[in-house]
């Protein structure tokens, strides 16, 4: 059983916006725009260019490697803040986790397979409610988890799950026990990715394998966006800061894997975002989502209406561009997320 050592505050959904409204505050317009003094967690460099904002948060880019990311970073008890149930998250999650779909936990069974592992120990880090590991338990996986969302967790455990309350930097694990670490939608998301990786390497066996699952900085969607917000002064489409610490491409991905000690063994690419989605994520209407959360529905309904003009306008400036991502990811053969498997060296 892996043992927690830490646990988080609730949040009230009204404390959540006064909470992220009063952080924008502090870090971004205190004293200017400070550039960032650290050493690229990809690369090592300290060369760097501002290139959009998203939610009042600076996004900078590694002119050796490619790498994104925001400076300056939230306050880790803020970061933990955003992701309680009550600020919307996990509201209209299915409980019983048997009526989820097992498709996601074939395919990740079917590529590890692939490169030559068919069961053992996984961990999945940020596994949520524990849908994916119940489907690879089913598979015969021996599996655990964890994820820094207290009610997820409380999900989880009610499925008869091994998952555990907190994230990888404080949770007490025997180190090299298992065969498989996942890791969906979550690297992204670690105020040190660097430091994430070194301890998942040492949790790993010898011969273990990483997968990892995160957004494609390099998407045509993604590419095209930054050009808008650098000319018009829009956010980038494509981000999720301040959710979103680090945006990854196949080059600043391939080269942190490579200093923590994992070298890489395959890199698909996958995923088309609905427009709906890019639309929504513009950082516009969050307050209008949270709702919609809480409410356990995104029918359209009244709370629509005031937003009409902006979703409208907002809708027409993205249109091109996101048609242009599809057609140059086909074209590419690229997509909106990377999937990358590595193995401990």
């Amino acid at each position: 059983m892996i043992k927690p050592l830490s646990r988080i505050t609730s949040l009230q959904s009204d404390q959540f916006q006064s909470d992220i409204t009063d952080m924008d505050h502090k870090v971004n317009k205190s004293a200017g725009i400070p550039y960032p003094s650290i050493e690229c967690e990809c690369c090592g460099g300290k060369s760097y260019v501002r290139v959009a904002t998203k939610r009042s948060w600076h996004l900078w880019r590694c002119k050796l490697c490619d790498l994104l990311f925001v400076w300056p970073q939230p306050e880790e008890g803020f970061l933990r803040k955003i992701y309680r149930m009550s600020a919307g998250y996990y509201q209209t999650a299915v409980s019983d986790l048997s009526r989820t779909s097992p498709d996601a936990a074939k395919e990740l069974h079917g590529l590890l397979q692939e490169a030559g592992i068919s069961g053992g120990r996984l961990l999945d880090l940020g596994c949520s409610t524990g849908k994916l590991i119940f489907n690879l338990r089913k598979i015969g996986w021996d599996v655990a988890g964890c994820d820094v969302n207290e009610d997820a967790v409380k999900v989880a455990r009610s499925n008869g799950l091994d998952v555990t309350f907190g994230s990888i930097e404080d949770i007490d694990i025997e180190q090299g026990q298992f065969d498989v670490i996942h890791m969906g939608d979550v690297l992204e998301h670690f105020l040190s990715p660097g430091l994430a990786l070194q301890r998942i390497h040492s949790l790993l066996n010898e011969s273990g394998f990483l997968v990892i699952l995160i957004p494609n900085a390099g998407s045509g969607f993604a590419l095209s966006t930054l050009f808008l917000s650098k000319m018009t002064g829009l956010p980038w489409a494509h981000s999720e800061a301040p959710y979103h610490l680090f945006d990854f491409s196949e080059k600043s991905i391939k080269e942190l894997l490579s200093r923590k000690g994992f070298q890489v063994v395959k890199i698909s690419f996958e995923g088309k975002s609905p427009f709906l989605y890019t639309v929504g994520g513009m950082g516009y209407f969050d307050m209008l989502k949270q709702k919609m959360k809480l409410s356990g529905s995104f029918k359209f309904s009244w709370r629509l209406f005031p937003h009409l003009p902006m979703l409208s306008f907002i809708s027409a400036v993205l249109l091109p561009f996101w048609a242009y991502g599809r057609i140059s990811d086909t074209i590419r053969k690229s997509g909106s997320s990377m999937m990358v498997i590595a193995q401990r060296k």
